[in-house]
């Protein structure tokens, strides 16, 4: 279980009869069916392209710096949306629309996402998530910092109470 099960959970919904189905391109693509064996293999794919992104955005980051960070998103996007037109190739499209299968609530898919992530480590990023705001407040009390610290603290709360949100879902 990890922060990557949680992306991959959300991707696929059941339709009116019950059959698992994909639509990667939202309403301006088709809607397709996914046997148990494709869906596994469309989930590793979209792990290892999210894992690749994160050390894409760290590397990006660490030796160019923001800018270059921001300008590689619509290549990203783009090569995300190639992955999942490869992805579709071979399955069968329903003659229906992504507007015509069965929404699936805010909750339900925060409850898939928390379930996939998992409890354990939710927990672990909600006690780094209050770290971080402890070690904020403590460079804010002894004077040390500025805007950044502040920014730190408001982050990682906000991060830490979505966090033991979740937490909660994964535990229900």
């Amino acid at each position: 279980m990890g922060v990557f099960d949680g992306y991959t959970s959300i991707l696929f919904r059941e339709d009116a009869s019950g059959r698992r189905v994909y639509a990667p391109f939202g309403t301006w693509g088709g809607v397709y069916e996914v046997p148990n064996g494709e869906a596994r293999r469309i989930q590793r794919q979209v792990k290892i392209f999210w894992a690749a992104w994160l050390v894409l955005v760290i590397v990006l980051q660490d030796t160019l710096g923001w800018f270059y960070t921001l300008a590689a998103i619509p290549l990203v996007l783009a090569v995300y949306f190639g992955l999942a037109a490869l992805q579709v190739r071979r399955l069968p499209r329903l003659p229906v629309s992504a507007r015509e299968v069965p929404r699936v609530s805010r909750g339900e898919l925060q409850t898939r996402y928390s379930r996939a992530i998992g409890a354990p480590t939710l927990a672990a990023l909600t006690a780094a998530s209050v770290v971080f705001v402890m070690i904020g407040v403590w460079f804010l009390v002894r004077g040390i910092g500025g805007v950044q610290i502040w920014f730190v603290v408001v982050f990682f709360g906000f991060c830490g109470v979505s966090l033991f949100l979740q937490w909660r879902r994964a535990r229900s």
